[in-house]
């Protein structure tokens, strides 16, 4: 899924930093009015196909979902969970 060949384009300009990082000095020491902190957008659809195939535990996907969740907030950040809806592709409903 995805833009084929966008990495390619993106690479030059890419800069490896921690979620950490990003969510300190972008989302508190960069925000002049101190309203709120980071917001990072997490595609939902692609946690759920990978929660198939915890292995551990009474309740594998669940135990997935929340470690996952767990991580994300000991950083200082809101995660915000994308969903597709009614208009995604027809590929991503296995229609094409």
């Amino acid at each position: 899924m995805g833009v084929p060949g966008l990495w390619d384009i993106l690479r030059p300009a890419s800069k490896v930093r921690s979620l950490t990082e990003v969510a300190v000095v972008e989302g508190f020491e960069s925000n002049a009015n101190g309203m709120r902190g980071f917001r990072v957008g997490i595609d939902a659809s692609i946690w759920f196909f990978h929660a198939n195939y915890g292995k551990e535990g009474e309740n594998p996907e669940l135990r997935t979902l929340f470690f996952r969740c767990a991580t994300l907030l000991r950083s200082p950040f809101l995660p915000l969970f994308v969903f597709d809806g009614p208009e995604r592709l027809g590929f991503k409903r296995n229609i094409i």
